[in-house]
């Protein structure tokens, strides 16, 4: 049905209008300015990854010249280890870029606020889990990735930073999605017509 929209309004005229050339040009602009949208790098996409392509996919902006380098320096060291930790076959987690890869350790620091207090007291009492206390033994290995019932873990996020505009960051996905779409099939038509 939506298809066939398009193929009626452009088969009402026989001419090609200056209303149908503009539209043409809007839908490849859109088309291209679409394919021309940088996308944040998964942990396999490292290889080649830049310094420069960070700043523009993340919004980086540095006050001085120094302070550039001192981040480019930072980013390409933790983006070396990255790469180390990722080819090593004995890990099974993978490290990618994110918003804090070009923080020192000090600055992480300062930004995680979530670390063992040094004066917190050993708890007075251990739980004893109803499995044990039934005589049925805990298994030596557990895999949780693996694990369904409940579901142990789940995606990654930034744990809080991001997560009062993830709705907000998925619905301008969905609609950019949903927009690059509608321009590419108008695309296809008008091509197809003129």
């Amino acid at each position: 049905m939506v298809m066939l929209i398009p193929l009626f309004f452009f088969s009402l005229t026989s001419k090609t209008t200056d209303m149908q050339r503009a539209l043409t040009v809007l839908a490849v602009a859109c088309l291209l300015a679409g394919t021309a949208v940088s996308k944040r790098p998964k942990w396999h996409q490292l290889e080649g990854y830049t310094f420069e392509r960070y700043v523009a996919d993340f919004g980086r902006q540095y006050s001085s010249t120094e302070e550039y380098l001192q981040r480019q320096t930072i980013f390409y060291t933790k983006l070396k280890s990255m790469q180390a930790h990722n080819a090593d076959g004995t890990k099974t987690w993978k490290r990618g870029v994110n918003m804090f890869t070009d923080m020192t350790p000090e600055e992480w620091k300062a930004y995680n606020k979530a670390y063992k207090s040094p004066n917190r007291a050993p708890p007075s009492s251990v739980h004893v889990a109803a499995d044990q206390a039934n005589g049925v033994p805990f298994p030596l290995e557990v895999d949780y990735r693996t694990w369904t019932s409940p579901r142990v873990l789940t995606d990654v996020t930034l744990q809080g930073v991001e997560a009062p505009l993830t709705w907000h960051r998925k619905l301008g996905q969905l609609v950019f999605h949903v927009l690059s779409h509608i321009f590419q099939l108008c695309a296809c038509y008008l091509f197809c017509v003129l």
